[in-house]
C-alpha cells in the first residue's frame, strides 16, 4: 500500500507507545519500526510532532529521556533510563501499598496495570476495602451492555406497546430519575415518534444496536477511580496515576515479549499522569494466563507438592442472559435484581447437569453462569494439575453491572418476561476465591 502513495502526507502513532509489537512479530506482520523505516525507504520524509503539554516539567522531561532510550534500541539505556525514572518518582512521591489504596484513592485517579490478570486483582482488592471503594474497570472497545433502567422502564409491556403512564408508573416503582427524558430517548429510537406509546418490535430492534446509542442507554459510569490496563488507557489522562509495580513478564507468556515491550507499557501508563505518578506495592500471586484472555492465580498444596488454581478472574461475559427470564426463577430473579447495586456479592455452585454453575443471592437463584466460562476454567484445570473436579462453590464473587438483555434466547424462559422482550441481568467482575471442600 505505502508504495503506491505519491503525494500527501500519513498520521502515525508514536512508536513508543506501540503496545502490540509482540502480538504483530507472532503473527509475521509489519511492527511499527520497520513500517516506518519501509517509509523511509519509499521516499517519506519523517516529521516530528513533539512536546508533552499536558504533564509537568520534571515528569515530561524524565519521560522524554526514555522515549529517546526507547528509540535508540539499546536494551542497556533503557534500563538505565527506566530505573532512573523509578528512582525519581519513589523519591518524589511516597510509594503505596495496595492495603493503603483507600485512604489514597480518589475521584478521576487511574491505577494502571499491565494485563487483565493483574487489573482484575486490584478490582478485588478496591471491593474487598470496607467501605467498598467507587470504582470502575475499562472493558474491551466490543464490549457495551444496556444500562439497568431501561428493563425497569419497560417492564410488563405486551411485547407490541407500552403507554407513556405505564412506562412512568415503572420509573417510579423503580426510583429511576430523569424518566422525562429517558421516555423521550426511547420514543426517538423506535422510529415512530409516538408522545403516548412506544412501539416495542421497533425499539428492541434499535436496542441490539449499542454503537448507535445514546450514552444514556449505555452504562458508561466512569465515577470514582479507573482500573485499567496500559493498552486500553491509551487516549485516558488523570491528574494521578498509580502504577503497579509487580511483575511485567509471567512465566507462560510467549517468548516473543521482549523488554522493549515492557519497556513501551511503562512509558504509556507513565505518560497517562499530568502531574503526579505513584508506584503501588502488593503481594501479588501467581498469575497464569489460559484460554485466550482468562487470568487464574496458582496455589501450592499444603504440603507444597502440587498446585491448584487458587482463583479466575471474572469477565462481563461469564453469564448466561437468558438465564436470568428463566420460567422457574424469573420472576424472582428479576425482583431481586431490581433492588441489587454495583459492588454486591454473589455465590456460584456448580452445577454439572447444566455444565455452569448457578448464581445465587442472599440464597436465591438468578441464573447461571456461561458455559463458557465453565470452559475455560477447565482448561485452567487441566493446565495446572489436570483436576477434573467441580470446586463446591465459588463465594463472594462481585456484581460489576445490572444491565438490561434484549432478544437473549433460551429454552424454558418465562412466557411474561420472554413476550416482553427484554429484562435484567448482571455482570461479574473481580478475582473470587474458589473453594473446593
Amino acid at each position: 500500500l505505502v508504495r503506491r502513495i505519491t503525494c500527501g502526507a500519513l498520521l502515525m502513532g508514536d512508536p513508543c507507545q506501540a503496545m502490540y509489537e509482540g502480538a504483530m512479530r507472532r503473527i509475521g506482520d509489519m511492527s511499527c519500526q520497520t513500517l516506518m523505516q519501509e517509509l523511509s525507504d519509499c521516499g517519506f520524509r519523517n516529521m516530528e510532532m513533539r512536546g508533552n503539554h499536558r504533564q509537568t516539567g520534571d515528569l515530561s522531561e524524565y519521560l522524554e529521556d526514555i522515549r529517546f532510550a526507547l528509540l535508540s534500541g539499546d536494551e542497556t539505556a533503557e534500563q538505565r533510563k527506566l530505573n532512573d525514572f523509578r528512582n525519581w518518582v519513589s523519591d518524589s512521591w511516597q510509594r503505596i501499598n495496595i492495603q493503603s489504596l483507600s485512604q489514597t484513592l480518589g475521584d478521576g485517579d487511574l491505577v494502571l496495570c499491565m494485563n487483565n490478570g493483574e487489573a482484575a486483582m486490584v478490582t478485588q482488592e478496591l471491593y474487598d476495602m470496607n467501605p467498598v471503594l467507587l470504582h470502575s474497570m475499562t472493558q474491551p472497545p466490543r464490549h457495551a451492555s444496556l444500562a439497568a433502567w431501561i428493563a425497569k422502564c419497560l417492564q410488563g409491556n405486551d411485547g407490541k406497546l407500552l403507554s407513556y403512564e405505564d412506562f412512568m408508573t415503572n420509573a417510579g416503582n423503580f426510583g429511576v430519575e430523569h424518566a422525562g427524558d429517558r421516555w423521550a430517548i426511547l420514543s426517538s429510537l423506535d422510529g415512530h415518534g409516538d408522545g403516548d406509546w412506544l412501539h416495542i418490535p421497533e425499539l428492541l430492534d434499535a436496542l441490539r444496536r449499542p454503537e448507535s446509542l445514546p450514552g444514556d442507554c449505555l452504562n458508561l459510569d466512569k465515577k470514582g477511580t479507573l482500573v485499567s490496563t496500559v493498552q486500553r488507557a491509551r487516549g485516558t489522562q488523570a491528574e494521578r496515576v498509580f502504577w503497579l509495580d509487580g511483575s511485567m513478564m509471567y512465566s507462560n507468556m510467549e517468548a516473543s515479549q521482549t523488554f522493549g515491550d515492557t519497556m513501551r507499557a511503562a512509558y504509556v501508563a507513565s505518560s497517562r499522569a499530568r502531574r503526579e505518578i505513584r508506584f503501588v506495592d502488593g503481594m501479588w500471586p501467581s498469575l497464569r494466563m489460559v484460554a485466550g484472555d482468562r487470568w487464574i492465580s496458582v496455589g501450592k498444596s499444603k504440603g507444597k507438592r502440587s498446585e491448584f488454581v487458587k482463583s479466575v478472574a471474572m469477565q462481563p461475559g461469564d453469564v448466561d442472559p437468558a438465564s436470568f427470564a428463566g420460567n422457574t426463577v424469573g420472576l424472582d430473579a428479576q425482583a431481586a435484581l431490581s433492588q441489587m447495586e454495583k459492588g454486591m456479592t454473589v455465590d456460584l455452585y456448580p452445577d454439572a447437569g447444566m455444565n455452569a454453575f448457578e448464581i445465587y443471592f442472599d440464597g436465591l437463584p438468578l441464573g447461571y453462569t456461561s458455559q463458557a466460562f465453565t470452559k475455560s476454567l477447565f482448561v485452567g484445570f487441566a493446565e495446572v494439575n489436570g483436576n477434573e473436579s467441580w470446586p463446591s462453590r465459588i463465594p463472594d464473587v462481585y456484581v460489576t453491572d445490572i444491565i438490561s438483555v434484549v432478544g437473549a434466547t433460551g429454552e424454558d424462559l418465562d412466557a411474561d418476561i420472554a413476550a416482553s422482550g427484554c429484562w435484567l441481568a448482571l455482570e461479574l467482575g473481580g478475582f473470587p476465591t474458589l473453594e473446593w471442600y
